[in-house]
């Protein structure tokens, strides 16, 4: 999976993430497809992989999608579910991506890490 263009892994993963809530999937099969994500994820480069994967950021002149947008500030926003240690961890390697993120010269990306940055449920940073 390392060798595999990683915003195609990252869309395929999501994709998997969102059918199992439409059908009813296995628990170890949700768990999984979700470490698999967040190892994405923490991965050097990931939130770009992530960003990338959603939105297919390819040079496409088009607008912005604001309820992608909202997705992967929602993804990026809410680690995985488990110890504070493993919260923390996830913090530390996610937010220094969105900081670089900040000050890319592709609008959509900066929106992205800005709206990443405050979410819904409380600040990343």
């Amino acid at each position: 999976m390392g060798k595999t263009y990683q915003p195609l892994v990252v869309k395929s993963l999501l994709v998997l993430q969102s059918s199992s809530k439409t059908f009813k999937a296995p628990k170890w099969f949700v768990k999984t497809v979700g470490q698999l994500l967040t190892s994405r994820l923490v991965a050097e480069g990931g939130v770009m992989a992530v960003v990338r994967g959603v939105l297919d950021l390819g040079g496409e002149g088009e607008g912005v999608d604001w309820k992608q947008v909202n997705l992967v500030a929602e993804v990026l926003g809410n680690p995985p579910q488990g110890r504070y240690h493993d919260t923390e961890r996830y913090y530390s390697l996610v937010c220094p991506q969105l900081l670089d993120m900040l000050a890319s010269n592709e609008s959509p990306v900066a929106m992205i890490a800005c709206s990443s940055i405050k979410t819904d449920r409380k600040s990343v940073v």
